[in-house]
């Protein structure tokens, strides 16, 4: 379909147990290595996306300088998309030595972190502020 693109999607599904309800939260994750900007751009509006989460360490693009963090910010905001950087709670290089095993990051470990849960309960808020479609950007 889109063949520069990696564009997943995993759906916690509608729970309806008793009285209580539960919010569908659409995670998408993608790519952008190879595609025009604005190409992305119709792409995260085409799935409604209003939330783009970058979890790169890095955000920045050293051949693809309109996806690097600030200008990927702007470019975004005048579609009314909003845009953070969530590298603390979810990057692949963490500062935390602790982390790595043999010099690279285990996500076992990582995952156990304050820092990551923190991101989880995060994510878990954005449905609770009805945004239930937004984008993990690696």
């Amino acid at each position: 379909m889109f063949p520069a693109f990696l564009l997943e999607f995993m759906s916690l599904k509608l729970a309806n147990l008793g009285t209580k309800k539960y919010n569908i939260i659409m995670i998408y994750t993608i790519g952008y290595a190879g595609a025009t900007l604005d190409r992305f751009i119709e792409i995260l509006e085409a799935n409604k996306i209003t939330f783009l989460i970058d979890v790169r360490s890095l955000p920045k693009s050293r051949y693809f300088y309109l996806f690097n963090g600030t200008n990927l910010s702007k470019s975004l905001a005048k579609h009314g998309i909003k845009y953070e950087n969530w590298k603390e709670e979810f990057g692949a290089r963490q500062e935390n030595l602790n982390f790595y095993t043999d010099g690279i990051l285990d996500y076992d470990k990582f995952a156990t972190s304050d820092q990551f849960k923190k991101g989880v309960a995060q994510i878990k808020e954005l449905s609770n502020q009805n945004i239930n479609n937004y984008l993990i950007l690696d």
